[in-house]
C-alpha cells in the first residue's frame, strides 16, 4: 500500500524527536482493545489482524499498565493454543496468517518475562503460561528435526536436517525465507530457550523440561557457530541471514526484527567481532536492502518498493550505534521521514519521504516509543 504525504519532504526535517514520540504514543494506545472474554486483542493498524509478534512489542511500551498487558498475555496463550504455526489472526480467533515465523513464538515470551520483570507481577506465570511455555518447546523441538518430525509443509526447500537449528519458512517480514535456516531468528530462540529453562525450573519447578529447553538452546549456539559464520575476502568473518546446512547462504539483513543489526538487542552471547564485520557489511551497498538517498540512509525489505527504508531499522541502528555521529545522523533522518502527519510509517521513499507505504504501523511506533522513552534531548 503505498501513499503520497501532504508535504513536502524538506518540511519534515523540522519535526523534532519529541513530536514523533507523542505522536508515536497515541498511535501505538489506539491500538488496544478489550474484549467480552477479558483478553486484549492487539491491532497492528491499518490491517486489522493482531500478529503474535508485533502486539508483544506494542504491548511492552505499556508494561506498567498490569490488566491491559495481562490482557494481552491471555490472548496470546489462547492464539498460540489454537494454532503454534499461525503468525497472526483475526479478533474472532480464526487464523489470519498460516506462516510459520520463528520470532512468532519468541516475542510472547519476552513479553511475559519482561512484564514480570517490570511490575513484579509473577501471577503471570499461571497454569495457562506454563501450557504455552509446553507447546511452545515441543514446536521448537520438532522444528530442530524438521525434516523427521514436522507436519508444516509451506515453503521447503532442500536442508541439512538436524544439524540443531529451528526450521522455519518465514521471515519476521512474513516473506518466504530462501534457505530454511534463518540466523537471526534463531539467536531469538536460542535466547527463548534459555529465559524458558529458567521460568520452568525457578518457577514452575519442572527440571525436566528446563533441561530439554537449556540443551535445545545449546545446540542452536553450537549450530551457528559452526554452520552461520562465513569467510568473505572484502568483508571478513560475517554472519550469514539465512542458510541451509548443505553450504549455501544469503547474505543480506532485512528491517524486521529480529535482524542481524539487531543481534545485541536479542540476548544472543554473539561474537563481537564477527557481529562488527557483519554490521559494517549490511550497512553497506554490499547488502542488497541497503538503500541510501537525499533523505536516509539504510536497511529497506523485499517487503516494500526497492529504495525504501525502513524506520524500524533506523531505530535499531541508533539502538547498536557506537558513535554519537552515527546516532545523531539517524536521528535526523527519522525526523525527516515524517510526510505530514507526523507519523512513522512502515518504509519510506529515500529521496521523497512524503512516498511511504503503510498509514498505521502500530510495530514501529512502539519501538520508538520504547528506544526514546527517558531521553534527555526530549
Amino acid at each position: 500500500m503505498l501513499v503520497v504525504g501532504g508535504i513536502s519532504a524538506a518540511s519534515a526535517a523540522s519535526v523534532d524527536i519529541a513530536a514523533i514520540y507523542s505522536r508515536a504514543v497515541a498511535v501505538n494506545a489506539d491500538l488496544f482493545h478489550r474484549t467480552s472474554d477479558r483478553t486484549v486483542y492487539v491491532s497492528t493498524g491499518d490491517i486489522d489482524a493482531m500478529w503474535l509478534r508485533d502486539s508483544s512489542v506494542q504491548a511492552l511500551s505499556r508494561v506498567h499498565n498490569r490488566d491491559l498487558v495481562r490482557g494481552v498475555i491471555a490472548r496470546q496463550e489462547r492464539l498460540i493454543a489454537i494454532d503454534p504455526y499461525a503468525n497472526a489472526f483475526h479478533r474472532d480467533y480464526s487464523v489470519a496468517e498460516a506462516k510459520f515465523e520463528l520470532d512468532s513464538l519468541c516475542y510472547p515470551v519476552m513479553l511475559a518475562e519482561k512484564y514480570v520483570r517490570a511490575t513484579g507481577d509473577r501471577s503471570a506465570y499461571d497454569a495457562h503460561f506454563y501450557a504455552e511455555l509446553r507447546v511452545i518447546l515441543k514446536t521448537l523441538l520438532t522444528e530442530q528435526r524438521h525434516a523427521q518430525l514436522s507436519s508444516y509443509h509451506r515453503n521447503e526447500h532442500p536442508v541439512k536436517d538436524d544439524i540443531g537449528l529451528v526450521w522455519s519458512a518465514y521471515r519476521p517480514s512474513d516473506d518466504p525465507q530462501v534457505y530454511n535456516y534463518n540466523v537471526p531468528e534463531n539467536m531469538f530462540a536460542e535466547k527463548t530457550l534459555e529465559d524458558m529453562a529458567d521460568i520452568f525450573d525457578r518457577v514452575y519447578h519442572d527440571p525436566q523440561s528446563a533441561a530439554v529447553a537449556a540443551r535445545s538452546a545449546a545446540r542452536i549456539r553450537h549450530a551457528i557457530e559452526a554452520h552461520a559464520i562465513f569467510w568473505s575476502r572484502r568483508h571478513r568473518w560475517i554472519y550469514a541471514y539465512e542458510i541451509d546446512g548443505l553450504g549455501h547462504a544469503k547474505f543480506m539483513d532485512d528491517a524486521n526484527v529480529p535482524s542481524l543489526l539487531s543481534i545485541p538487542l536479542l540476548g544472543y552471547p554473539y561474537n563481537k567481532r564477527v557481529y562488527a564485520d557483519t554490521r559494517a557489511f549490511i550497512l553497506s551497498p554490499g547488502n542488497p536492502y541497503y538503500y541510501r538517498g537525499r533523505y536516509a540512509s539504510g536497511i529497506g525489505s523485499a517487503h516494500t518498493p526497492p529504495g525504501y527504508v525502513w524506520p524500524m531499522s533506523l531505530i535499531v541502528e541508533y539502538r547498536t550505534a557506537s558513535a554519537e555521529r552515527e546516532r545523531e545522523r539517524v536521528l535526523r533522518e527519522l525526523a525527516m521521514s515524517n510526510a505530514g502527519d507526523g507519523a512513522l510509517h512502515e518504509s519510506f521513499n529515500v529521496n521523497d519521504p512524503r512516498r511511504f507505504t503503510r498509514t498505521k504501523f502500530g510495530w514501529v511506533n512502539a519501538l520508538f516509543q520504547q528506544t526514546f522513552l527517558n531521553r534527555r534531548e526530549m
